[in-house]
């Protein structure tokens, strides 16, 4: 965290650093620290489709969805093929209890490679 501080404060326009600080702050469970260095990023990188992701995530363990959702779908719209945005918005879809959405995009993620939202969907019943 220091390190990434410290590339802050010697270049404050670096959106590279304010998403790696997002990460961070997101591995430490500082979910809404995380979400403002996503802001960040995006305020100075409006195409950063992983920052939209990211932030996606975050809103997500605060239990937000739908800013999640929002998130997930500026992440697509920015990179169409993101299995992990397809995926992370399949979770908030079933955790809204949103069985049609929710398995659309957790089927979307698995052909595009990854089937974690999918499997989880099987186990506990809600996707085939």
């Amino acid at each position: 965290m220091a390190d990434y501080d410290e590339s802050i404060r010697l270049k404050q326009d670096d959106a590279s650093a304010y998403i790696n600080r997002g990460n961070v702050c997101y591995a430490l469970g500082q979910y809404q620290q995380a979400i403002d260095n996503f802001n960040k990023t995006i305020k100075l990188n409006i195409n950063s489709d992983e920052a939209y992701n990211f932030r996606g995530v975050a809103y997500g363990k605060l239990g937000q969805y739908q800013q999640a959702i929002d998130n997930f779908n500026e992440a697509i719209k920015l990179k169409p093929g993101s299995a992990d945005a397809y995926n992370n918005r399949g979770y908030a879809y079933l955790l809204q209890r949103n069985k049609e959405l929710g398995c659309l995009d957790a089927r979307k993620a698995c052909e595009l490679g990854l089937c974690k939202s999918l499997e989880w969907a099987k186990v506990k019943g809600l996707c085939r």
